[in-house]
């Protein structure tokens, strides 16, 4: 574990436990062929027949992962995680499979990426200023299934820094109880990644924390009463259903374009910022336990509405909206 005495989080703000799963994975730091495009490419080309090909220990991929490696079959790929030279952040492409994704989309790659087991030294992290804790910075280990421990070397852990698994290739977390915060884009770009656990200390949810990730929450709050949602924390998520407790600041574009969202549930006094659930295409439901604040009522343009371009809404659910001020357009 690297340690470094730097940050404090006096301004740590929001929480609630939740589980959540997903429908559909590391960092850039000079990746040359593993950017935000191929990333993303995933939900197009990762489809199951393309998967059940994949496990076919003949066909050759191109390997990535901040340097080129030409192409390997699975044993020799294999080989590299056995021998600690790749982890799961690396990708994998093969265009006549069209596949250009993390090595976690196949399933032996990501069984034996696992093999290794979570270790403190795998995290990167910084001490509080006050003392109190630390802060995950980056994970710079092989698993791809992790559960966060609690504590590093006796320091509890209180938040997930910025990007800290940004393209980890990770498909599943456990974000242990004591967490306070998930700071920006901590777990954003992980097409991949099918299953969050959050704590109930959980109070902030940092912006695009969770951007192009691909889960949906089974059940449970997003965040606690009184807790926060940042600017494009869900954006482009794969998102079915949330509720959102009382008294809920939720920042502009928090969940943009989530296509699969369905049913939302919020709480009194919960105040919507303009764009939040803008784009939600799929979105039949809201529920409204009261009365909303912000600017869910601007007069800006569809394209700016809080519920702009949600053209599957209920008849019941626009009338609930009208009623409590909303004057955009559907």
């Amino acid at each position: 574990m690297k340690m470094s005495y730097l940050i404090g989080i006096a301004s740590l703000v929001i929480a609630t436990a939740v589980t959540v799963t997903a429908c559909s994975g590391k960092k850039d730091s000079g990746n040359s062929g593993g950017g935000e495009s191929s990333v993303a490419a995933t939900n197009e080309g990762g489809d199951e027949s393309s998967m059940e090909e994949a496990s076919d220990k003949e066909v050759k991929y191109y390997l990535r992962g901040g340097r080129f490696k030409g192409d390997q079959t699975i044993a020799q790929i294999i080989e590299l995680i056995q021998n600690g030279e790749i982890d799961g952040g690396a990708e994998v492409s093969n265009f006549d499979l069209g596949i250009d994704a993390p090595l976690a989309i196949i399933p032996e790659l990501a069984q034996e990426l696992d093999k290794a087991g979570i270790q403190e030294s795998d995290f990167t992290v910084e001490i509080t200023t006050d003392g109190k804790g630390i802060v995950i910075t980056d994970y710079t280990g092989r698993p791809v299934n992790i559960t966060i421990p609690a504590t590093i070397e006796g320091f509890p852990v209180l938040a997930i820094g910025e990007n800290a698994f940004i393209r980890s290739g990770i498909t599943s977390v456990v974000i242990p109880e004591g967490v306070i915060e998930l700071m920006p884009g901590a777990f954003s770009y992980n097409p991949l990644l099918t299953s969050v656990t959050l704590p109930n200390s959980l109070k902030r949810i940092g912006g695009s924390t969770f951007n192009t990730t691909g889960y949906a929450i089974q059940h449970g709050n997003v965040v606690e009463t009184g807790g926060s949602v940042g600017n494009g924390a869900f954006e482009s998520s794969g998102i079915t259903s949330i509720k959102i407790p009382a008294n809920t600041i939720v920042e502009q574009s928090a969940f943009y374009q989530c296509t699969s969202l369905k049913t939302i549930t919020l709480g009194n006094n919960v105040t919507l910022e303009h764009t939040v659930f803008n784009s939600c295409s799929s979105l039949e439901t809201v529920i409204v336990e009261g009365t909303l604040r912000g600017n869910f009522s601007n007069s800006a343009g569809s394209g700016a509405a809080t519920f702009g371009q949600c053209e599957k809404l209920s008849l019941a659910s626009q009338k609930t909206l009208r009623d409590i001020g909303y004057k955009n357009s559907f």
